[in-house]
């Protein structure tokens, strides 16, 4: 029974990290091509820090929005989840940026 649980828990961290490096190949390839459809060269290691980012973005996006899913009494997550999340998590990053006038 326990080798069948740690079986589960090695395929989901397998399939994590696929879907992990499938996002990173997918944002470092956006990257490159915003870089050079605009006459720029982007160096490697931001590429790597903006696949990075976006990828712990879109998780704590997954996490935020099935929570306020859940919340709702729902079991999938809709438009209104998205828009919540969003708000919550934009609200007081915007309130902490200093003023540039």
């Amino acid at each position: 029974m326990g080798s069948d649980v740690d079986r589960g828990e090695e395929e989901e961290e397998a399939a994590s990290e696929l879907l992990r490096d499938r996002f990173r190949l997918c944002t470092i390839s956006i990257a490159e091509a915003e870089a050079k459809q605009n006459g720029m060269e982007i160096s490697q290691p931001i590429v790597a820090c903006i696949s990075d980012l976006a990828f712990k973005y879109a998780q704590q996006l997954a996490k935020d929005v099935e929570l306020f899913a859940q919340h709702a009494g729902r079991k999938s997550v809709n438009m209104e989840d998205v828009i919540l999340s969003d708000y919550q998590n934009l609200v007081p990053w915007l309130e902490e940026m200093p003023d540039c006038s």
